[in-house]
């Protein structure tokens, strides 16, 4: 807030004048007694204090859901990648992450646990218990998964990194690595498609189409990528005419950033999509060019 004058004056705009001369004084302080993680105050954001009172009540206590996870795959990295991996740095909305991140806590509706299904068979393959398990892995819902590996194809996550199951939900690779932003994206968006159909064939008595899964996929995910090209554009537009820095940082073409979607020129924020991922959404017939006046 007031900034710190022995900091890189490049990097830190003082506000409010030298933060020695205010009270209080920017200083070390601590939060709840965590002496082990002190900060300066100008750096208190809603952020860390949201982490401390999530600690204060969650101290010492682990999500159930991690035991039972952990019993069908190993010892997973909970805390290190795939609590740490939850958003996409705005490509996708929280409202996109639900589906997924109530399967992480078991949480989904499946039909081995919702009341409105007369079975605990699973509505679509009809062979198995429709449990969580078998939600990440049920051959009736194949097809748009397939869809889904295209397109993670062609963001540059490589095929024999993709484990059949495990991916799907933690959005991590093989070696238990996370995935780029633009593949935890679209595994999400996937999830949270999929199971809007899913829940269909029984609030709505719809059948459930792979094809129209696919098909509303592939236009969900252009949304987003229309959302990102914007958001790039706003960027360097509001700063046009201002004494702020008017490029991107470099950083935002790393694959594990914008980078897996496509090129971004830092100067103009113009978002060039990759071939292959443009050619995917150009055969759904959803893909809309920001940049051209004329209709595609």
């Amino acid at each position: 807030m007031w900034g710190n004058p022995k900091k890189d004056p490049k990097t830190r705009q003082l506000i409010l004048g030298v933060s020695e001369t205010t009270f209080p004084h920017d200083g070390k302080w601590t939060m709840m007694g965590d002496t082990d993680h002190p900060f300066y105050f100008s750096d208190l954001g809603v952020k860390q204090i949201t982490k401390s009172l999530t600690q204060k009540i969650s101290k010492g206590h682990r999500p159930n859901s991690e035991a039972r996870w952990d019993r069908e795959y190993g010892t997973l990295p909970w805390e290190k990648h795939i609590w740490p991996s939850l958003g996409t740095d705005g490509i996708t909305n929280p409202t996109d992450e639900k589906s997924s991140h109530k399967l992480l806590l078991r949480k989904l509706a499946v039909d081995n646990n919702d009341s409105r299904t007369p079975t605990n068979n699973c509505r679509i393959c009809k062979n198995h218990v429709g449990s969580m398990s078998h939600h990440l892995i049920c051959s009736g819902m194949e097809q748009p998964k397939q869809f889904a590996t295209q397109l993670l194809l062609k963001v540059g996550v490589k095929r024999n990194s993709i484990h059949p199951s495990l991916t799907w939900l933690t959005c991590l690779n093989k070696k238990g690595k996370p995935l780029p932003n633009i593949a935890k994206a679209i595994i999400r968006l996937f999830r949270r498609v999929n199971y809007r159909h899913f829940v269909q064939v029984v609030t709505d008595k719809h059948a459930y189409n792979p094809d129209h899964v696919i098909s509303d996929l592939a236009r969900t995910l252009m949304a987003r990528i229309l959302s990102v090209q914007y958001g790039l554009q706003k960027f360097i537009i509001s700063r046009r005419h201002t004494p702020l820095k008017k490029v991107l940082p470099p950083s935002i073409n790393n694959q594990k950033k914008l980078g897996g979607i496509g090129k971004i020129d830092i100067h103009t924020g113009v978002l060039k999509i990759k071939k292959g991922l443009k050619r995917i959404l150009i055969n759904q017939e959803v893909w809309r060019d920001i940049y051209s006046k004329k209709k595609t």
